[in-house]
């Protein structure tokens, strides 16, 4: 019978992989040297009075397809939560020497920290999957006992949430992406096409106009009036946080020069019409892409802030044209 992983065993794996301090915090290498303690990581609870100095204990509290789950209508939201223990027996409580431990401990929730959030960031794609949300919350449990050596413990517990649908193909609407194609409009496009960084929210509204016309055909009832196909209209939104390389540059994708009028010949003096993809997954294996192609002229460009707020940009534009739909594996 062949030997799956363990989702703890998977983490522990990450973290040691990734794990860049050295000495004192150094793991345990290729080539060990006899009586260096090395920082070493497990995916179970270590053996009371027997435990290693220096360690990395990873945890999963409910076994794989039992995650916490907060069952909705037509999806679910499964809760992944590990617990994360790091631990450090101190070996002088001279002052100034305890401060360097507490500082080596900082340093190493600093580095799980990083790990976690390089792999598990909530727009990450597999193998790891795609979670919506990613929750640390830090316990301090250092034990002091008299006539024993001080045991610094921190545990994080560790929460990734994602949304399953209840069909596999189904699309997901969080971890999309919004892409300026650089075959758009404009005095000056960007060399290659530009993705968006932290784009929040995506909203594409479009139709063609129903004229209403009373007739004396009354087959619908009376006053009850006809309709006729009117002209293409539509909106389009795009909400994203104010990242640097969203907002300032000399390209006509940057947010300070999108909603501009152009100089170039063929349109000068107009709105370039920018064509935007934007892609979302699904869940299947292999994973499905919908990308819809939209031809837009930005009209607005509406700066948001706020006290305790991200500050944010918000787009707006009219379409000119119908959206196009592609899916590709």
């Amino acid at each position: 019978m062949s030997y799956s992983q363990s989702s703890a065993e998977i983490l522990r794996d990450i973290l040691e992989s990734g794990w860049s301090l050295a000495d004192p915090l150094e793991k345990v290498p290729v080539t060990p040297v006899s009586g260096t303690q090395y920082v070493y990581f497990f995916d179970r609870k270590q053996i009371t009075m027997n435990e290693k100095a220096k360690a990395i204990v990873v945890e999963k509290i409910v076994h794989e397809g039992d995650e916490n789950l907060i069952v909705h209508p037509n999806f679910t939201e499964q809760a992944d939560i590990y617990e994360i223990t790091l631990h450090l027996r101190v070996t002088s409580v001279n002052r100034e020497q305890f401060d360097v431990w507490l500082k080596n401990m900082d340093n190493m929730a600093a580095e799980v920290i990083k790990i976690l959030k390089t792999v598990y960031d909530p727009s990450s794609k597999p193998p790891t999957g795609v979670f919506f949300q990613a929750k640390s919350d830090w316990i301090n449990e250092d034990v002091y006992k008299t006539g024993s050596q001080p045991e610094l413990r921190r545990k994080l517990r560790f929460t990734l949430t994602r949304l399953a649908a209840s069909l596999e193909d189904t699309f997901l609407g969080f971890g999309g992406v919004l892409i300026f194609d650089n075959s758009s409009q404009g005095d000056d496009p960007p060399t290659s096409s530009f993705q968006y960084q932290e784009v929040s929210d995506v909203t594409i509204s479009e139709g063609f106009q129903q004229i209403q016309i009373l007739t004396k055909d009354q087959t619908l009832g009376v006053g009850v009036a006809q309709t006729a196909r009117g002209i293409f209209s539509g909106t389009f939104t795009a909400l994203m946080n104010a990242n640097l390389s969203n907002i300032i540059g000399n390209t006509t994708d940057k947010i300070e020069n999108i909603y501009k009028p152009q100089e170039m010949v063929s349109i000068i003096g107009q709105i370039p019409e920018i064509i935007f993809l934007n892609n979302n997954n699904d869940t299947s294996s292999p994973l499905n892409t919908l990308t819809t192609t939209s031809f837009i002229k930005i009209t607005n460009v509406e700066k948001i802030d706020g006290e305790a707020a991200i500050l944010k940009y918000k787009l707006t534009g009219i379409l000119t044209r119908p959206t196009q739909y592609a899916v590709s594996p």
